[in-house]
């Protein structure tokens, strides 16, 4: 993570190359992006080009526009991907060289990523990636972006279940990572077709919020936040290395007069109304309680939201050759939106819900959130038609193109389409619609 000293000395060197070629402001930006120094993100503003594609005007250089496949291509020493490739479980960087669209960055981390949701299996080498274009040369970027993650479609045959959970939480106004598809290939070889997903880190926060030099902490497995010992989240960025102020905000969690002061609770309704549509057990309010962040800024935690390839009722007790939907979910009550859990265990929402001014406002994002599933099967089926040939192509897929197609066949009670009309279908009933 880099500092303000670190922000300071890019804002300097990047001004001295522009004093250096005696070129204009807006010279001085192009050359700092070519040279893949870092420079800050420009606030992005999503707009509605006339394709009725969204656009991210300012963020990364486009590079997460609708409607648009990134050929990302990463080259490395054989034996340096031998050793990645045979131990994934390690997550160590290794130096590469990194194309993304035809805009190169040198000496860059790239690793294996991710829990057993993201790791390969004995039949193939799709694993996920993370680059990290400043591991080796501080304050190196691409286009202002820290870091990227290559996610590869584990447990969804569909392709498609984070990218529309990124869609929902935009719809929402959520703070949220961008993504799009991509195609990667590693020394020339080609590893598939992966979704490429903006990573939580500096980029992200300035993007975001205007700044990086607050508290990142990380949700890991059963972050419950029924105690304040706080054991499971990890410190990210900052200098809260005791998690006083994370553990001052769980401990108010109960105390609805005071909470609002350390904690932005609409991030944390967006959050749960989404995972509840969308009926993601994989998440805060399932079973494992994880795949989150909390961003603290002027004494205010924002919750972030991430990992979503076990969206759209992902049965998450099988293994990838055994995918299924957990058709059960199809009817899950989106007014006490827990997954196989009580209540009680959750108390970052529970006692949210149990306020009525809280309970009001999530489920007026539910609401909202009904209207936009049933835009869902058409815009499926748009992302399906931008994807299809790739996906076709992919020879390492976990799943292969016939069960690809599968997911989009209403037909088929198994299948992701299916399941977002009765899903919606069931909240419209719930809502009384």
């Amino acid at each position: 993570m880099k500092k303000k000293f670190a922000n300071t000395v890019k804002r300097a060197l990047a001004t001295a190359l522009c004093l250096l070629s005696v070129m204009s402001f807006a010279a001085c930006s192009d050359v700092t992006s070519q040279l893949g120094i870092a420079t800050d993100p420009p606030p992005t503003q999503a707009q509605t080009n006339e394709d009725g594609n969204t656009v991210y005007t300012g963020a990364y250089g486009g590079m997460f526009d609708d409607g648009k496949i990134l050929d990302i291509r990463i080259n490395m020493t054989e034996s340096d991907k031998l050793s990645m490739f045979n131990t994934p479980d390690m997550e160590e960087y290794y130096h590469a060289d990194v194309s993304i669209d035809g805009k190169s960055v040198s000496n860059v981390g790239f690793r294996t990523r991710g829990n057993v949701s993201y790791v390969s299996t004995t039949e193939t080498e799709r694993f996920s990636f993370k680059i990290h274009f400043g591991k080796f040369v501080e304050n190196v970027t691409l286009n202002g972006l820290d870091e990227l993650c290559l996610n590869n479609m584990a447990y969804d045959p569909s392709y498609i279940r984070e990218y529309l959970t990124y869609m929902a939480l935009a719809h929402l106004g959520a703070p949220a990572p961008l993504a799009t598809f991509a195609k990667v290939y590693i020394n020339d070889s080609y590893a598939g077709l992966y979704l490429a997903v903006e990573a939580v880190d500096d980029s992200f926060l300035e993007r975001v919020y205007g700044a990086s030099d607050g508290n990142l902490y990380k949700a890991n497995r059963d972050s419950t936040l029924q105690s304040n010992d706080c054991a499971t989240f990890e410190l990210k960025s900052g200098d809260d290395a005791g998690l006083r102020n994370l553990k001052t905000m769980v401990s108010l969690l109960s105390d609805t007069e005071k909470l609002p002061n350390v904690l932005d609770i609409s991030s944390v309704l967006k959050y749960t109304a989404v995972n509840a549509v969308i009926a993601n057990e994989d998440s805060y309010i399932g079973e494992k309680a994880r795949n989150y962040y909390f961003y603290e800024s002027d004494g205010k935690m924002k919750m972030i939201p991430w990992d979503f390839n076990l969206a759209f009722g992902t049965d998450t007790s099988l293994r990838k050759d055994n995918y299924a939907i957990k058709l059960s979910f199809i009817d899950a009550d989106v007014k006490a939106p827990y997954f196989g859990v009580e209540a009680s265990s959750r108390p970052l929402v529970s006692n949210l819900l149990s306020q009525s001014v809280y309970y009001d406002e999530y489920m007026q994002y539910v609401n909202k959130l009904s209207e936009f599933m049933d835009e869902l099967p058409a815009k499926c089926n748009s992302v399906k038609d931008l994807i299809d040939e790739a996906v076709k192509n992919d020879s390492t897929s976990f799943y292969g193109y016939g069960m690809f197609e599968d997911e989009f066949e209403e037909g088929q009670s198994n299948s992701l389409i299916s399941f977002i009309k009765a899903r919606g279908t069931s909240i419209k009933s719930q809502l009384g619609k």
